[in-house]
């Protein structure tokens, strides 16, 4: 599970977090973190996601070449756009 704070969202934030989280209960993607819920109270948002073992995507790529992570992050945007 994920969790932020809603007093450290900046008011010109709201409507991009309303529309990633949107975006993330339609995805449905083998590779993408499925949303199963959103839980809110008057402080926090907490994202039920699905569990994903083996770290971090983004340490992952970091790891790799330039041509690596550019070939996996340009497969990313192909799906996003194909969604």
């Amino acid at each position: 599970m994920y969790a932020f704070q809603k007093l450290h969202i900046k008011q010109e934030d709201l409507p991009r977090i309303a529309r990633e989280i949107e975006t993330l209960k339609n995805l449905n993607h083998e590779h993408i973190a499925k949303l199963f819920q959103i839980i809110e109270t008057e402080e926090k948002i907490f994202m039920v996601l699905e569990l994903c073992r083996g770290g971090e995507l983004f340490d992952y790529i970091g790891s790799l070449s330039l041509c690596q992570s550019g070939a996996i992050l340009l497969k990313v945007a192909i799906q996003m756009y194909l969604f």
